[in-house]
């Protein structure tokens, strides 16, 4: 399998966000497990982590995706204007089907996900109710995800990114 991405190259890998590929190395992270060449990454947010992706292992590997561009989130934010994705009334479901979307990070969902989860939000507190503590964990692990990719890549600061996306949105 030939290998996607390079060393030194930014990526988005699942939860962990924006994250630098330190190297491409052969290593053996267990003495139950073969020898193997990875990814080592080191996510931006988290200097004190690394996070060990083996090259060979497809599923893992399709959870990295290379940062987009600005023109990139304009488009993203501009095809996504009036558009959710459905709201799972079953609680165990709904967190389980939303934690693939994050695990997933694909771009377009997340921003879905979000849009969902706030719309939500909005409705529960006309009853004064707020969201789950599950679903509030999500919102805040995506908007999280999306407001570190789009900070690194717009050359925004973290807090710009909010107003940023929605002059796109409702623009």
């Amino acid at each position: 399998m030939a290998k996607e991405f390079k060393k030194g190259e930014h990526v988005v890998y699942g939860i962990n966000g924006v994250c630098l590929i330190e190297d491409i190395d052969i290593r053996r992270l267990s003495f139950d497990m073969p020898q193997g060449e990875y990814y080592i990454l080191k996510p931006l947010a988290s200097s004190m982590s690394t996070v060990f992706v083996p090259c060979d292992n497809e599923k893992l590997c399709s959870r990295m995706r290379r940062v987009m561009t600005k023109d990139e989130i304009d488009e993203l934010l501009l095809s996504v204007r009036g558009k959710s994705i459905d709201w799972i009334e079953d609680r165990k479901e709904r967190a389980a089907a939303y934690r693939e979307i994050l695990l997933r990070s694909d771009k377009t969902e997340l921003l879905l996900l979000i849009r969902r989860l706030l719309m939500q939000s909005e409705e529960l507190s006309k009853v004064k109710k707020k969201l789950s503590a599950s679903d509030n964990e999500i919102l805040i692990s995506a908007e999280k995800t999306v407001r570190d990719e789009y900070a690194f890549s717009l050359g925004l600061c973290k807090d710009d990114v909010d107003c940023y996306i929605r002059s796109k949105i409702e623009s």
